[in-house]
């Protein structure tokens, strides 16, 4: 098969030290670029196990499968598996449902920001804590984790050169997209972006091919309108501040965070299909 070129970067380190690692995925033809991430909750582990698996398949099916070429010769690909090295690793030693980073929070015994509410982007304005021991604390200003920053920054980095951003979460069956807030933040209608419909557009012919593959359901629209109102989040930032045109937030297959592992395989496939749907379009 053609010769992919596979880069690796360390964009960043921890408050434990640990390296936030990216990998890019290029065959040289492409302009543009789509992100991939995961694990910016700790708890949600089927999201990096679909993440790798998508990594794999481009990486050794380049120029043997049509779709993977397909995808490959219009966008590079890069990949950040875990966000959130130090809750991750956390998961595993000492509290399965760590949601949180691992930083102390001056004044407080109680550690952690949720990443997913400290992106500089209307930051703590809705569905955020405000008390360091909250699962949804939001950090002491906006941007203020390592974690954060370093992916603030891989974002102003490739401003301009990305069609989407997509920051996978587990569980729920939902494809989601801007905006997490209400309008003038008033908690009674959820604000839709100027370029909603495009949006939602690529969101519908997306989940209908996931759905398609098992005959599953999902929800799909803004996170405020499917899920709930929130503000500080990756999807958000990325659009807002970066003018990432699709910026996505995926919850995958199940009903818990705790999932059977034979559930990687079916989660790896039904998005692959809807990442192959999607990147038709793109």
């Amino acid at each position: 098969p053609p010769e992919l070129s596979c880069s690796v970067r360390n964009i960043g380190s921890t408050s434990e030290g640990r390296d936030m690692i990216v990998f890019t995925v290029s065959s040289g033809q492409a302009s543009r670029g789509v992100w991939l991430d995961s694990t910016i909750h700790a708890r949600e582990w089927l999201a990096p196990a679909t993440v790798v698996n998508i990594m794999n398949k481009v990486v050794n099916e380049y120029g043997v499968d049509s779709e993977v070429t397909d995808m490959l010769d219009k966008h590079d690909m890069h990949f950040l598996p875990v966000m959130n090295p130090d809750g991750y690793q956390y998961t595993f030693t000492n509290e399965r449902l760590w949601r949180k980073n691992r930083a102390t929070n001056a004044g407080s015994s109680c550690r952690g920001t949720d990443l997913n509410r400290n992106y500089d982007w209307k930051w703590g304005m809705e569905g955020v804590s405000n008390l360091p021991c909250s699962d949804l604390y939001c950090g002491a200003s906006g941007g203020s984790e390592l974690e954060t920053q370093a992916v603030q920054n891989e974002g102003e980095r490739l401003a301009g050169t990305l069609d989407a951003w997509i920051t996978f979460h587990s569980y729920g069956n939902m494809w989601m997209h801007p905006w997490g807030n209400t309008i003038n933040h008033a908690g009674q209608t959820c604000e839709r972006a100027d370029d909603h419909a495009e949006m939602f557009a690529l969101a519908e012919i997306t989940a209908d091919a996931i759905q398609a593959t098992f005959n599953t359901r999902w929800a799909r629209g803004t996170s405020c309108e499917v899920i709930y109102e929130t503000t500080g989040g990756t999807d958000d930032y990325m659009k807002g501040a970066h003018g990432v045109k699709h910026a996505i937030c995926p919850e995958l297959r199940g009903n818990g965070f705790i999932v059977n592992q034979n559930q990687i395989r079916p989660s790896f496939e039904e998005i692959w299909n809807g990442l192959v749907a999607m990147f038709a379009e793109l």
